[in-house]
């Protein structure tokens, strides 16, 4: 696992054998940045209602299958169309069984945030 890219390596790998007192899902950031500040008394200047993420995407043709493409034929639509297709256009049956296998501790530690945080 520790040889795999550190963007695809599951987070719960990256923590494994750390006592956590608390996960934050970037879904809850705002109210986990609350329960902080309030916590360890102090003032957090991050800006968390600006998206990081500045590509474009949009619903397309749902009945064509994005999840084999070649990656010089996404950008090749991205640059004729100024957007990418919606991400969930990317996966098939078979590659949400794979990702949710494979993220299933990651999974877990969302659904703990989401217990703590959500609204």
């Amino acid at each position: 696992m520790s040889q795999l890219n550190r963007h695809w390596r599951p987070q719960s790998h990256t923590v494994q054998g750390i006592d956590l007192d608390i996960v934050i899902d970037l879904k809850y950031l705002a109210q986990g940045l609350k329960y902080l500040e309030s916590k360890f008394n102090f003032d957090s200047s991050i800006d968390n209602t600006q998206r990081r993420q500045h590509h474009q995407y949009v619903n397309v043709d749902e009945s064509t299958d994005w999840s084999d493409t070649k990656n010089i034929d996404i950008m090749q639509y991205k640059n004729k169309n100024g957007y990418f297709p919606d991400k969930e256009l990317f996966y098939d049956d078979e590659i949400r069984k794979k990702v949710k296998l494979f993220y299933a501790e990651d999974f877990k530690l969302c659904e703990k945030a989401a217990q703590t945080f959500s609204v």
